[in-house]
Formats: C-alpha cells, structure tokens, sequence
C-alpha cells in the first residue's frame, strides 16, 4: 500500500491560487484604501521628492564618507544623519510608489521619514560645500512633502 502524499498536486495549486487571488483582494482593497485618503498629487510629491532625496544624499554621503577617512571628524554627524535619511526616504518612495500599504502605515512612515530629512537639513545647512546645500535643501523639500501626507 502506497502512501497519498500530504499534497496532492491539485491540493497544493487549487489552495495556491486561492491564496493568490485572496491576496490580490487585499492588495487591492488596501490600493483603494490609499488612494481615498492622499490623492494622488500628495503621493506624487513625495515620490519626486524622495526619489530626488536619493539622488542628492547619495552624493553627500559620499563626500561626507570622503572628508570622514581624511580626518574631518566634525563630518561624523552629517554621516550618520545622511544614512538615516537615506534608508528611510528610500523605504518611503517605495511605499508611495506602490501605494499598497494601508493608510496608517504611509502617513507612519511619512513622518518618521520628515524627522530624519529635517536632521539631515539642519545638518547639512551647516557646512558650505554645494553637496551639503543641496542635500539640505531636497531633505527640506521632502520633508515638507512628508509631513502634508503625515497630516492626513
């Protein structure tokens, strides 16, 4: 006598495609759920600015990183702020780019993401280098972008 496998194959794609499509149900609900609360001018706004976040930090990064091995230990803060700023402004134009997530959830992530774009600008405005002035003034951008879809 021969065992019946725990799974049969039409089990297993029967159960499989009903997850999927209840999954797609829920995508969808929680799509609709989300464009209802922010329209769609608010999560433009922090799609470009974020993405423009990325951009520009990355470029500051990297010349924070630059002076930081040369020595120029007052750059230690802007570092590290600048990391922040860049994983969760990279987390944020996810999220808004799918608009999938509900809506408690974006306008979360939305203001933990202005927090650390204001930390970054206050603490790029303090040095002169075009790369530092440009982050600031696209963290500024963002997290004013930020905070309107934080408010909803």
């Amino acid at each position: 006598m021969t065992a019946e496998p725990i799974w049969s194959r039409r089990g297993f794609l029967t159960t499989g495609a009903a997850l999927a499509v209840g999954a797609l149900g829920v995508g969808n609900a929680r799509a609709a759920e989300t464009t209802s609360s922010f329209s769609a001018r608010q999560l433009e706004a922090v799609v470009d600015a974020t993405a423009n976040c990325q951009k520009v930090g990355e470029a500051c990064l990297a010349l924070a990183s630059k002076q930081l091995s040369q020595g120029m230990t007052r750059m230690s803060r802007c570092h590290e702020t600048c990391i922040n700023m860049l994983a969760l402004t990279g987390a944020m134009l996810t999220v808004a780019t799918h608009a999938t997530a509900d809506a408690d959830t974006i306008a979360g992530l939305a203001a933990v993401t202005a927090k650390a774009c204001r930390e970054c600008e206050t603490t790029c405005a303090e040095f002169e280098a075009p790369a530092y002035k440009g982050c600031a003034e696209s963290c500024r951008r963002t997290a004013t972008a930020c905070e309107a879809l934080s408010k909803r």
